[in-house]
């Protein structure tokens, strides 16, 4: 089984925010799949924070209300600006969540006697090669 990558992440993201209807586990298999190409299990696409988040907040929004009649152009725009609404809505909480973790990671850096010089130290680079052979 393949670990899902971070854009794969927020692609399923973005499809359970601009999915239409009341939306299930089930759907959010069913979009984890379309673009993974695998069937991942509820529990493997819930314990991604973002994808738990847009799950979330779509099973939280009200159901479009229907006032009067509208032309197909307004009723693309709309759901446009629905959408991005939403988008932005889960964007302010991933960013919350990553505020938070940053500022567990400083003070576990902090407590652990690693300044901002040791933090910033480039990564030492692999040789490729001669781990091939």
């Amino acid at each position: 089984m393949k670990h899902l990558r971070v854009d794969q992440c927020q692609s399923i993201a973005q499809l359970i925010t601009s999915f239409r209807g009341a939306i299930r586990w089930n759907d959010v298999i069913d979009l984890g799949e379309e673009v993974t190409g695998y069937r991942y299990s509820r529990q493997s696409l819930e314990c991604k924070d973002v994808i738990r988040a847009a799950f979330t907040q779509a099973t939280q929004r009200e159901p479009a209300k229907v006032v009067g009649r509208k032309s197909a152009e307004v009723r693309v725009l709309e759901a446009r600006i629905e959408r991005l609404q939403e988008e932005i809505q889960l964007l302010k909480t991933v960013d919350a969540q990553n505020r938070e973790r940053f500022v567990l990671w400083t003070e576990n850096a902090r407590r652990h006697g690693l300044d901002e010089t040791k933090l910033n130290k480039p990564l030492t680079r692999v040789e490729r090669r001669a781990t091939r052979e």
